[in-house]
Parts: structure tokens; sequence; C-alpha cells
């Protein structure tokens, strides 16, 4: 379950502060990784579309694959391997966006696990969502990116019949916040945030009862500074993040240990349905490495008045036929600013 953690207060020099964190297949290519996989060498996280605009190719989108002046903003983002991403921010202008999955109408997240359900529904003509935050962060600011949302996106997808399966876009500037939420019928809806106050976006919603870790996490938070822009500052939020001194290999190990119920950044474990959803990962003898997943990467990003002030990042990569850990100390989790790498090459303001 990946999760958007976030503090918007517009009238602060770190107006916006976002923690994210991205659980994956635990094989599947993303960062560097999936960038050799297309022959680019470039770091994690960059401006991939900007200097490899062939990437737009790859992936559906109604604003930016259709303007390659666009292209020339300062969009730096994670690589996935589909050629798109799961969050974006625009250097220059500061609009950020970090899409998650949602709920279909029947209560099922929406989302497709396999090989075989992917290539169902792309043959009843479901276009990937991972172009998503690139049109949104190519849009001047977040309030017109959240008027263009509700109206382009629809148009879009009704023009090229097609459709997209529901998710929830976190987007914000230094000057406003909005939750949108593509529903299965494709209707848009856009809830602003208004409160300066911390929030929990995951896969089930905002500050949602339905996850119960979104709570524990607030509560935890509550204890702890807000970041601003020194790397430094993040670590009593990271704190409350961390994994170390909450779930330790021998609690990973007890049959009854499931993922997303304590901690923001999660070992490898089963994405299955019944009894063994969320369960340890057991050793890959014993499991579908396609069923298996984990927190592969988190990202911490500051946005002010002038644009994007601080983004840190770090990541674990398992290639394929290599085994998933099986202990807490072995995943090399992050536990405070010094496990991050801060990107420098930020554009000019």
């Amino acid at each position: 379950m990946c999760l958007a953690v976030f503090s918007f207060c517009p009238q602060r020099d770190a107006a916006l502060v976002v923690y994210e964190t991205r659980d994956q297949s635990i094989h599947l290519p993303h960062g560097r990784p999936a960038a050799a996989g297309f022959g680019i060498d470039t770091a994690s996280y960059a401006c991939h579309w900007r200097d490899n605009p062939q990437l737009l190719d790859r992936v559906w989108t109604f604003r930016i694959g259709h303007d390659r002046d666009l292209l020339a903003e300062p969009i730096i983002g994670g690589l996935d391997a589909g050629g798109g991403t799961w969050m974006a921010v625009n250097q220059r202008t500061g609009v950020y966006a970090r899409i998650l999955i949602a709920p279909m109408a029947s209560g099922e997240l929406g989302e497709s696990a396999s090989d075989e359900l992917r290539a169902r529904r792309a043959s009843l003509g479901y276009v990937t969502r991972s172009g998503l935050c690139l049109d949104a962060v190519s849009y001047p600011s977040a309030a017109a990116a959240a008027k263009g949302l509700q109206t382009d996106l629809p148009a879009a997808l009704d023009r090229d019949r097609k459709l997209m399966l529901p998710l929830f876009l976190l987007l914000a500037d230094a000057s406003d916040a909005y939750v949108v939420r593509l529903h299965e019928d494709g209707r848009v809806e856009v809830t602003p945030i208004t409160d300066c106050g911390t929030h929990v976006l995951t896969v089930r919603g905002l500050d949602t009862p339905a996850a119960a870790l979104s709570q524990i996490l607030l509560d935890r938070l509550a204890e702890q500074p807000r970041p601003d822009t020194d790397p430094a500052s993040w670590d009593g939020w990271l704190s409350a993040f961390a994994i170390d001194g909450r779930i330790s290999d021998d609690d990973y190990r007890d049959p009854s240990w499931r993922a997303h119920r304590s901690t923001a950044l999660q070992p490898p474990y089963l994405n299955t349905l019944g009894q063994t959803r969320h369960q340890r990962a057991p050793w890959p003898s014993q499991a579908d490495a396609g069923e298996v997943e984990w927190t592969k990467s988190t990202t911490c990003v500051v946005i002010g008045q002038d644009g994007l002030r601080t983004f840190l990042y770090e990541e674990r990569h398992v290639t394929p036929g290599q085994p998933w850990p099986q202990t807490i100390s072995a995943a090399a989790f992050p536990a405070s600013s010094a496990d991050y790498t801060l990107v420098t090459e930020l554009a000019a303001r």
C-alpha cells in the first residue's frame, strides 16, 4: 500500500512538505534499472522525459505528450518500468503530483495485479495511469491543474475511447493543495485542502478510518516538528516512519504478522487474496515473485513560493533471480536523513 503524508501551510517558507512511499512488485525495475532497460544511463530521479522524450511514446497522456513545448519544463520524478511515473514535481513552478490507486465501486482496489489481468483490461481499452502525474505538473499551477483534470481528463479519455482505473492524486503547490479522485464511472472529484495540518493519503482515501495506519502515523507525527528545507529537519518525521524498533525479526517471522498495520515501510509481503494477504513473503522457492511486494522507495519533498526547494530519495532493488530479504535488518530501510540522497542539481529559479 503506497501512501503520501503531507503538510500544507501556504504562509510558511516551506509551504508544502510531502513524504511518500511506493510499494511495488519486488522484481519490477524502477529508477536507474528501469532507465537502463530503455538504454538510458541516468539517476533514478531526474528530468527523464525532458531528456528522453521518447519515453512519452510508452504512456498515455492527454497534455504533455501532445505539446512537446511543455517538455522544456524541469519536471523531475521517479521512472517506472513502463516509462511513466508515480510522482513528479515541476522544479520551476513547484506543482507536485503523487498518484495512488483507489477503490472501485465494488470496494476492490483498482489495480491490475497480474499480467493476465493487465492484458485483459488493455483489451477493453484501459490505459496506464503512469502518465497522469506528468500531465498534472505541466500546468502552470496546482489550481490550473485541478481545473484541467476535471475537464480535460474525461474529455481526452472520451476522445480516445479509453478507460482508466480509479485513482487518487495528491496535487499541490505553494499556494493550493487538492486531493483529486477519478471514479470508476469517469467522474473527477476535487477536494481542496484548506487547513494547515498534517494529512495521510492512502489507497483508501484521505485521513480515513478505513486505513488504520493513517491515525497511527498521525499520532506519531504529532510529537515531531514539521520539516523544512534543511534535510536534517526531516529526522523527526522519518523517525515516525521508521521500521527499526517497531518490528523485530521475530515479529516479522510470526505467522500473525501483516503488512500495513504499524509502519509506513513494508518488508517483503504477499499481495494476494484470502488468508495469506499481507503475510510475510516466504523463501523465493515457496512463493510466486509476482505476488511479492515491498516498499521500494521513499521521497521527501519541500515546495516553497519559488518552486522546488528540497528533494530527498532512497530506494532498494532486488533483481529477478535474486532472493528477497528474509529479515528486517537485511531490508536496509532508512532511519534518518543520512540514509537519503539529496538531489542537488535543481533547475535554476
